[in-house]
């Protein structure tokens, strides 16, 4: 089993503008082209392609999708963390959240609830974990590529790097993945290589 976590492409609320409904935040027209590179430079073929329901990472997946047609796709709960409330944050730009993102990982709760449409830390936790499981329960031979986000790469990587309990301010500690770029979770899973695409 081989398992590469990706972070979509820039998205609009990547470069500082306001948005809207989290999970309808688009790719930038840099996102766009970040999103054709990645298939461009994929060069192996999966048998998987799984992604999150929210549209940045659809579109991110939608040229690998082209690329490798007979590929299976499936979306899974691999959302962005989304932990601030939903009608707070409608219309808003990231530096205008800044000062709630802070408060948030200040009161470092992971059982608090921000509101409407928001889910606590431990529910992220769950989420990778159940994510976790599914690709444990993939054929051993199987490569595949899930299309996430930043937060849910590294809730993932607190899960299997580090003992419980786990708070939301360790989230913080780990870096950002970039735009597009792979992270390799197979040495946790004790998966083999990546399968050719000949």
């Amino acid at each position: 089993m081989t398992v590469y976590m990706i972070r979509h492409a820039q998205s609009e609320g990547n470069i500082g503008l306001r948005t809207a409904n989290h999970s309808d935040i688009r790719l930038s027209a840099e996102g766009e082209k970040q999103a054709e590179e990645l298939a461009a430079k994929t060069d192996f073929c999966p048998q998987l392609i799984v992604m999150s329901p929210f549209l940045r990472a659809r579109q991110t997946a939608m040229p690998l999708c082209r690329k490798y047609p007979a590929v299976p796709t499936e979306i899974w709960p691999v959302e962005e963390f989304t932990f601030l409330d939903a009608d707070r944050c409608n219309n808003t730009t990231p530096e205008e959240r800044r000062p709630w993102v802070e408060a948030y990982f200040k009161r470092n709760d992971p059982d608090y609830v921000d509101g409407k449409g928001a889910e606590s830390f431990a529910m992220l936790l769950a989420r990778a974990e159940d994510m976790l499981t599914r690709l444990r329960a993939l054929p051993a031979e199987n490569t595949t590529l899930v299309i996430t986000h930043g937060n849910f790469i590294r809730a993932t990587m607190l899960l299997l790097t580090r003992s419980a309990p786990l708070l939301p301010a360790e989230i913080l500690r780990l870096p950002v993945p970039e735009n597009t770029s792979l992270t390799d979770i197979t040495p946790f899973l004790r998966a083999d290589g990546a399968q050719s695409c000949k």
